[in-house]
């Protein structure tokens, strides 16, 4: 039997680690100048002493011994994991989260040694869970529609269960009987499947949902489940605590609550259940006096009142005596992990053991390892805290569980939070990560400043620009409040900001500030000269502005998106737009002068970027299937390449498609044959993937002929 019925595996999603889009950054590095002159062509390719893929943002899957020693890494993903562990304890299954269109489920022991898969697995992993004796597993794969599926991880056999029907029916699994009897939810309705006959049965008739965080959940012996109604507002008897017979369906209400029932748990030895009741309430309204954790006696059906907060999360000490569970200060707020604390399960004894970070109980309930900066035990009675895996910079850590027999402890370490940069070489070679950067500032392109939009707490100080060195250190609050968006000059040397309708420039360091004679809200899809002097916006018209006089000129009078120059400064790349509602590409010089068109038909081209040496314009086209195709145009004969045909639509306006110095190379974001930053050759050849990403990076850039900086925002590629 599964005496515990599935643990709800943990998953890590690193998507939610994506990118914003960070459209005020202008991470623009200066080209080389001189005239322009034809550049060499010829297919590129990575380097054999690399390899590429880089992932340079992924999470890492650890397990380290629970009595301490040498932490091991299992594997690495920039999309996260899932995993479970055995119920002996001996095996741990984990998803890698997929890079493509298929999952990778392997099983390892705790040293690390293979011992079943890769099973491939079509589609996303939710839900994970074996068998009691861990000759199977059960997975939910996919979103919508969900399929439950059956994998024999020893042969690597899928055997699909149930399927959900689109667009919204939701599978999840509640746990294993017994080797091969499992139960699961399919669109609130309860199912058990006999995995050795090939059956499947309704259990009851009663709707059920899945509450947040923990349930419905099976009695030790599986005989039976508890369970609640389906979420309702908060009201008289809203919520149903019930036990379902899973032989018979019979249905027994044990207990109400004002509000929905949010978290179930069984206590050890099956005589009580504790519940939370965890939801919005008017202070004061018996609604807000049922909000906390409860625990019921399944024999006398009294109820006790345990907590009175907005309490989650509940796991009871193996002595059946106390709860450990998370408070949270408000509900739906970003409180990372709250307090972790412990109660008498008969009320009272309230006790606080850590704040703010995510912890695993272990399975004898002595101890708890808690992860924020590296990972920590500390025993449930009190005593010194112990080191496990000392933090690294750069890193954030989270907790998974505890094997079941205690030994170990899986975690995942993931990348912090903020604004980081990333050095190396375009065959993939001398990576560099540079320190992140506090979160929501945006870089000068040099890496050594910073430029945050703040708000100061008080209304006439709100998205206040605040200038200081990268890491956060020596702050310059400066005089522009109603910040709406930055762009850093090539040089670093000053920016331009969008406040209150106007737009400024002011240096660096905080001094020079001045207000330019320009429409603000146009600038944003502006483009700053590579000598530092002008600023051209394409919005409505090709305007061009320059910088220490403050005034601007007109030079085409239809002009769509961010323009981009050449090394020089001299000429412009830039969609123009025709009045049948056609967009092409052109180029002119930067005094309005030699207008040259250079695509002619009903595509409409986007986001372009002309090679420093003005030989040739790469750019976007609508493919099939709402992707883009990037395009390159040779500006003398005129000759279109398809370089790849599922580019990123983007959002970044062009800036994540940057041309090498010696125009060469161009470097682009794209999503087809496999996600990332690539690198091609300016005749289309020897195209290559140099970064695996999931969403498009803030900037890309060339600092030197053979050598890019990638920046990301709020935890990267």
């Amino acid at each position: 039997m599964n005496g515990t019925g599935l643990k709800t595996p943990i998953v890590v999603v690193l998507a939610a680690f994506a990118l914003v889009l960070a459209a005020c950054a202008g991470d623009d590095e200066p080209q080389t100048t001189g005239s322009p002159s034809p550049s060499a062509t010829g297919p590129v390719s990575p380097s054999p002493a690399a390899e590429l893929p880089l992932h340079i943002d992924e999470s890492d899957f650890w397990i380290v011994p629970a009595t301490g020693g040498e932490a091991l890494r299992i594997a690495g993903s920039p999309y996260g994991f899932t995993a479970e562990w055995s119920a002996d304890g001996g095996r741990l299954a984990y998803v890698r989260k997929p890079i493509s269109e298929e999952s990778e489920l392997r099983v390892i022991s705790p040293s690390g040694e293979g011992l079943a898969g890769p099973v491939m697995l079509k589609g996303d992993v939710s839900d994970l869970g074996w068998s009691p004796e861990g000759g199977l597993m059960a997975v939910v794969l996919g979103y919508f529609p969900q399929v439950l599926s059956l994998v024999d991880p020893a042969t690597g056999q899928v055997t699909e269960l149930a399927r959900g029907t689109p667009p919204q029916e939701e599978l999840w699994i509640v746990g294993w009987r017994d080797e091969a009897r499992l139960v699961a939810v399919k669109s609130g309705v309860l199912l058990e499947f006999d995995t050795g006959a090939g059956t499947q049965r309704q259990v009851s008739e009663v709707a059920l949902r899945r509450p947040w965080p923990g349930g419905p959940v099976l009695s030790g012996d599986g005989s039976r489940l508890a369970a609640a109604t389906p979420q309702s507002a908060c009201g008289a008897d809203a919520g149903r605590l019930m036990l379902i017979d899973l032989d018979t369906g019979a249905v027994e209400d044990i207990a109400s609550a004002a509000c929905s029932i949010n978290d179930i748990q069984w206590s050890p030895d099956g005589g009580r259940i504790a519940f939370a009741v965890l939801d919005v309430a008017p202070p004061g309204s018996p609604a807000a006096n049922a909000i906390g954790i409860s625990v019921v006696d399944l024999q006398t059906r009294s109820v006790v009142r345990v907590t009175r907060g907005l309490d989650g999360f509940i796991r009871w000490l193996p002595d059946g005596q106390r709860l450990a569970f998370t408070r949270f200060p408000c509900w739906g707020c970003d409180a990372g992990g709250g307090k972790f604390m412990i109660a008498d399960a008969n009320g009272g004894g309230e006790r606080l053991l850590v704040e703010n970070r995510e912890t695993a109980l272990s399975p004898d309930g002595l101890s708890f390892a808690s992860a924020g900066d590296g990972v920590i035990l500390m025993d449930v009675d009190g005593g010194v805290p112990r080191t496990l895996v000392p933090g690294e910079a750069g890193w954030s850590y989270f907790v998974q569980e505890y094997s079941a027999d205690g030994a170990h402890i899986s975690y995942v370490r993931l990348p912090a939070q903020g604004t980081r940069r990333y050095e190396m070489n375009a065959d993939g070679t001398d990576l560099v990560r540079h320190a992140p950067s506090p979160q929501g500032g945006t870089l000068s392109p040099d890496g050594s400043r910073m430029a945050t939009l703040e708000s100061l707490g008080r209304p006439e100080k709100q998205n206040v620009l605040i200038l200081s060195d990268a890491d956060g250190a020596n702050r310059v609050v400066t005089e522009i409040v109603n910040g709406v968006w930055v762009d850093w000059a090539p040089d670093g040397s000053r920016l331009l900001v969008e406040a209150g309708s106007s737009l400024y420039v002011v240096n660096a360091d905080g001094t020079g500030l001045r207000k330019l004679d320009y429409n603000a809200s146009a600038a944003y899809t502006g483009a700053w000269s590579p000598d530092g002097t002008m600023f051209a916006v394409g919005s409505g018209g090709l305007n061009v502005l320059d910088i220490e006089s403050g005034h601007w000129r007109s030079i085409y009078s239809g002009a769509e998106g961010r323009p981009s120059w050449t090394a020089d400064s001299e000429l412009i790349a830039f969609i123009g737009l025709l009045g049948n509602g056609r967009r092409d590409v052109y180029i002119i010089g930067a005094d309005g002068r030699n207008l040259r068109q250079l695509t002619d038909d009903t595509a409409l081209e986007s986001e372009l970027a002309i090679a420093p040496d003005a030989h040739a314009v790469a750019f976007m086209r609508p493919g099939r299937d709402k992707d883009s195709i990037a395009m390159i145009v040779d500006v003398e004969d005129l000759e279109l390449r398809t370089i790849y045909e599922q580019a990123s639509p983007s959002g970044q306006g062009g800036k994540a498609m940057a041309w090498s110095p010696d125009s060469r190379r161009l470097a682009f974001f794209g999503f087809g044959e496999g996600r990332g930053v690539f690198v091609v050759s300016d005749d289309g050849t020897g195209r290559y993937q140099l970064l695996a990403a999931d969403a498009e990076p803030q900037s890309v850039i060339w600092i030197s002929r053979d050598r890019l900086r990638i920046t990301t925002f709020l935890g990267g590629l």
